[in-house]
């Protein structure tokens, strides 16, 4: 969930569409629990091409982080995307090696794998460095 929906190109014919889009999408909000308690997401109107409703949006920017920064509502969540994100390269490694493992290999010749690049496993090191470990884990042993 977001915290505002923001449906662009709004503007010459396309604009009855983007009204259109609007709507539905601030009466499905009146279904869902907000992304961020004490503040009501809403769905609004821009075009880039114009310009309108870039006021407004960043208003509700400057908003939202007048009233939840000083409720360290923005810094639990930076927060705990970072412990998601080094979760997910942590899963993603372990399952690459354990993937890539010769007597997995040999047992399982049929299983399902992970493409995994070079770009990945330095992303995955730098994460443990930022984490505090200074290297990846050992091998997997089976």
């Amino acid at each position: 969930m977001a915290d505002d929906i923001l449906i662009n190109k709004a503007d010459g014919e396309n604009r009855p569409q983007a009204e259109q889009a609007r709507l539905e999408q601030q009466a499905s909000l009146s279904c869902l629990q907000p992304a961020t308690p004490g503040w009501k997401t809403e769905a609004a109107l821009c075009s880039a091409r114009t310009g309108e409703g870039i006021p407004h949006v960043w208003q509700r920017i400057e908003r939202f982080f007048r009233e939840l920064e000083p409720k360290a509502v923005i810094a639990k969540r930076r927060q705990q995307q970072a412990v998601d994100w080094l979760t997910d390269l942590t899963r993603e490694e372990l399952q690459r090696r354990f993937e890539r493992h010769p007597r997995v290999q040999a047992r399982w010749p049929g299983m399902p794998r992970i493409p995994a690049s070079r770009r990945d496993h330095r992303r995955l090191r730098r994460a443990h460095s930022i984490g505090g470990l200074r290297r990846l884990p050992g091998e997997l042993r089976l």
